[in-house]
């Protein structure tokens, strides 16, 4: 399971970006286990999971980008259902749910690029602020809260303190 949670205004639409590519091989091309192509030549949103192991998971859409200002996202992936989002501005924009999948293999990734592809030509230009990487699938309502006050609003205690203040012990 995850959420990936950014900010992105880009110089020009249509450029075909590999905004984030993490693959299981440090030296080379390797095999593609999440990818995010924001946007690609034909203008649309590709969020990629389990790319390439044989169990493909992809959501495509227009990603609505413009060039205007600062656009918050995040793309979620929940391998045990197969449900992917893709949500602008604390809204959701696309939707897809497709086989369970094996969760991602974490323990594989020797490689995470972001902004760039580095075997391609495929870079963002523009801004990018508070990328976040997260390891569970974000409800709506932290979306809208990731959207509206930041990623750090999502922060919760560590559970030994929770307890703690739950007791009144702090």
């Amino acid at each position: 399971k995850i959420s990936i949670s950014y900010w992105l205004k880009p110089n020009n639409e249509n450029q075909g970006s590999s905004f984030l590519y993490v693959n299981d091989n440090a030296g080379a091309v390797g095999t593609r286990i999440f990818n995010v192509h924001h946007e690609w030549t034909n203008g649309l949103l590709y969020w990629d999971a389990t790319w390439g192991d044989g169990s493909d998971q992809r959501l495509s859409g227009d990603g609505g980008v413009g060039t205007d200002m600062l656009h918050h996202y995040v793309l979620t992936f929940d391998g045990d259902s197969g449900a992917m989002q893709i949500y602008k501005d604390g809204g959701l924009l696309h939707s897809n749910t497709q086989s369970p999948q094996a969760s991602l293999p974490w323990a594989s990734i020797q490689n995470m690029e972001i902004g760039a592809h580095s075997h391609s030509s495929y870079w963002v230009g523009g801004q990018l602020d508070d990328f976040a990487i997260i390891d569970h699938v974000l409800t709506p309502a932290e979306v809208t809260t990731a959207s509206t006050l930041g990623i750090q609003a999502l922060a919760v205690p560590e559970p030994s303190s929770a307890l703690l203040a739950a007791l009144g012990l702090l």
